[in-house]
């Protein structure tokens, strides 16, 4: 299962740095966070954790904390990183997707795509 998240992730970072460069930055930040969700979701599939009960991944809420409950011991404090970049990125794919009264700008775009690339990165090690 965690190879199917894997390969999630990768697409949606790669869509992430399309829309990027192509100057979506609503979609280039909520890619982002996909791709941060996908990867988590695969590692604790990987290190033995099972989705609640019909369903196969967490819910977004609950992912940051069962990053640091669960992963910590594998990665150490790299995680503490990750899971900040994943409250950050899911804050700013709300915001992306969801309220058209605030400006998804250049920067968080940039920001994001940076943060999701950053944890990709981080849980291959």
């Amino acid at each position: 299962m965690s190879e199917k998240w894997d390969d999630i992730a990768k697409d949606s970072l790669a869509a992430a740095g399309a829309c990027l460069r192509n100057g979506n930055w609503r979609s280039a930040t909520s890619r982002s966070y996909y791709a941060i969700f996908a990867k988590v979701t695969g590692e604790l599939c990987t290190n033995g954790m099972l989705p609640p009960k019909g369903r196969e991944n967490w819910s977004h809420r609950d992912l940051p904390q069962m990053v640091l409950n669960h992963l910590m011991q594998k990665n150490g404090a790299r995680v503490k990183d990750v899971s900040r970049m994943l409250k950050v990125a899911y804050k700013d794919r709300i915001n992306a997707d969801y309220v058209t009264m605030q400006a998804t700008d250049r920067q968080t775009a940039i920001r994001a795509v940076s943060n999701a690339s950053s944890v990709l990165r981080r849980l291959e090690a």
